[in-house]
């Protein structure tokens, strides 16, 4: 058989090599013409290749967040795996398309706005711990709405979807609960109760908004930092 195959003209070597499809055709034909290859290492494996297995979801979402941020929506399911670390069949096992990762990674990660600590017979003091957590929750989502807004190439459902994260709803529903319960203990006076809560979240929108856009610091907001703004309110809300 080395006979035979040591006598083929060099085209029919040629030959032989681009016709392998597969890592054993190319090996074995490696075999034949090169005298010393079976004895070579053999090739690494992925893991040794500097590519990763698997990850964790919260650390593979931080980093397709970042890459979804610098690079916006040209960025690809390519471009995360490859940032990442790993092959796109993993991310997409975990995600059926495109649109599902970037929802993944640019919706917020979900706090608690109420802590079970919190004084709830201090209307002014529950409302400006309330106030500071769902700012900062705030400033984690808004940005992703800009972002998806801006570019055409975001569906509108998915625009839906993402803004649900507000949590406007739940908010409405968590002051106003708050406000029955502080009502019936003589501890405010209202007649719309639904004008105070607009006048809380659409102020808090705006508040952050301005900071996205002049590029200020994130910083942790502490309840005291909301109190001016909760005093503001108070006015039309206190007992008479």
């Amino acid at each position: 058989m080395t006979g035979q195959h040591a006598a083929r003209p060099p085209g029919d070597k040629l030959r032989l090599r681009r016709a392998a499809v597969n890592g054993h055709q190319r090996r074995a034909l490696c075999r034949i013409f090169q005298p010393g290859f079976a004895n070579r290492p053999a090739p690494p494996k992925l893991a040794q290749m500097g590519r990763r297995k698997t990850i964790e979801t919260d650390e593979l979402l931080d980093i397709a967040r970042e890459l979804l941020r610098t690079r916006g929506h040209k960025a690809t399911i390519r471009d995360v795996a490859k940032a990442v670390g790993v092959s796109p069949g993993i991310l997409y096992q975990r995600f059926k398309d495109k649109e599902e990762l970037f929802l993944a990674a640019l919706a917020p990660s979900v706090p608690a706005l109420v802590d079970e600590n919190d004084d709830v017979s201090d209307p002014r003091a529950f409302l400006a711990a309330f106030a500071a957590r769902f700012k900062d929750h705030l400033r984690e989502v808004i940005p992703a709405i800009i972002m998806l807004g801006t570019h055409a190439d975001y569906s509108k459902n998915l625009s839906k979807e993402l803004h649900r994260y507000n949590r406007v709803g739940e908010v409405a529903a968590i002051i106003r609960l708050r406000m029955q319960q502080w009502e019936k203990a003589g501890l405010i006076k209202t007649d719309q109760p639904g004008v105070f809560v607009a006048i809380f979240v659409h102020m808090l929108h705006s508040m952050v908004l301005r900071e996205h856009l002049s590029g200020e610091k994130k910083v942790k907001t502490k309840p005291e930092q909301m109190r001016p703004f909760i005093d503001a309110l108070w006015t039309g809300m206190g007992p008479r």
